[in-house]
C-alpha cells in the first residue's frame, strides 16, 4: 500500500511540474511579445562608397543639420550620443570605400533624417524618414512639397527649387536644387586703361564677352584681361565710347582706369 501511495503523490507532483514549466514558458513568451510589441523599430542605413558608381550618406536635417559621416570615422563599434538621438555604428571602412553600418539605438525628441545618394552610374536614391519615440516613418514622395524661388547672392539671381516638409511649426528644407543661375547685369562692372594706344579691359568680362569679340578685343589668357590695339589717340578715344555705348545697352557700366595722354 505504502508503495502505491508514494506512486501516487510523484506523478501528482510530475503533473504539477509540467503545468507549471508551461505556464511559466508561456508566460515568459508573452512577456517577451509584450516587450517586444512596446519597443519601436529603428531603421538602419549603410554609409557607403564604391569608387564613382555607387554613394550613400546619412544626414540629419532635424534638430540640427549633420552628416553622420563626418562622425563616424573611428574604425569598429562606437556609440555616439548626439543629444537628440544615440546611434551606435560599425565602421569597416577599406582602404578605398567606406562602409559603415548605423543603427539608431535612443530617440529623446523628433527627428528627421535623409538618406540618399547613388547606387549605381545611372539611378539615385533619396529617403526621408520621421523617427519619433513611438517608432519611425519613411514619408512617401508625394508628402514632400516644392517650392520654386528667387534668389539674388552678389552678381547673380538664381532660381531656386526648394524641397521641404512640415513639423511642429517648422520648415525643414530637404534638398535645395539651382534651376538656373542668371547674371544681375546692373551689378556687374568692367573697368578698361589705356596703355599708350592699347586699350585693356578686366572685371566682369564674361557675359559681354560677344561684345569684346565684335570689337576686335582679344582674350588674354595669361593675364585673364581683354585687349585690343588702337591706331593713335583719336582711335581710343572712340573704341572707349563705342564699348561704354554697347556696354550701356546690357545694362554694364565701364569705369575707365589709367588714362594716359599724349
Amino acid at each position: 500500500m505504502w508503495f502505491l501511495y508514494i506512486y501516487s503523490t510523484l506523478c501528482r507532483w510530475e503533473n504539477y511540474i509540467r503545468v507549471s514549466a508551461r505556464d511559466y514558458t508561456w508566460c515568459g513568451y508573452m512577456q517577451t511579445q509584450n516587450t517586444q510589441t512596446q519597443t519601436p523599430q529603428m531603421p538602419e542605413f549603410t554609409i557607403f562608397t564604391w569608387g564613382s558608381c555607387r554613394y550613400g550618406e546619412v544626414e540629419i536635417l532635424y534638430p540640427r543639420n549633420l552628416k553622420l559621416s563626418s562622425i563616424t570615422n573611428r574604425r569598429g563599434k562606437h556609440i555616439v550620443d548626439l543629444g537628440a538621438l544615440v546611434i551606435e555604428y560599425d565602421n569597416q571602412d577599406s582602404r578605398r570605400n567606406l562602409h559603415r553600418n548605423v543603427k539608431i539605438v535612443e530617440v529623446r525628441e523628433p527627428i528627421v533624417i535623409r538618406y540618399y545618394g547613388f547606387a549605381s552610374c545611372s539611378r539615385s536614391f533619396e529617403e526621408v524618414w520621421i523617427i519619433t519615440f513611438d517608432g519611425a516613418r519613411q514619408l512617401k514622395p508625394e508628402e514632400i512639397k516644392e517650392e520654386v524661388k528667387t534668389e539674388e547672392n552678389g552678381k547673380y539671381r538664381y532660381e531656386v527649387l526648394e524641397r521641404y516638409i512640415e513639423l511642429n511649426g517648422n520648415r525643414i528644407v530637404i534638398s535645395r536644387d539651382v534651376l538656373k543661375k542668371e547674371p544681375i547685369m546692373e551689378k556687374l562692372q568692367v573697368k578698361a586703361r589705356i596703355e599708350g594706344n592699347k586699350i585693356v579691359v578686366y572685371g566682369d568680362t564674361f557675359h559681354v564677352r560677344d561684345v569684346l569679340k565684335s570689337m576686335k578685343f582679344r582674350w588674354d589668357y595669361i593675364n585673364k584681361v581683354w585687349w585690343v590695339q588702337c591706331d593713335n589717340d583719336i582711335d581710343v578715344e572712340y573704341t572707349l565710347e563705342e564699348l561704354e555705348v554697347r556696354l550701356k545697352e546690357k545694362g554694364v557700366g565701364l569705369v575707365i582706369e589709367n588714362v594716359q595722354e599724349h
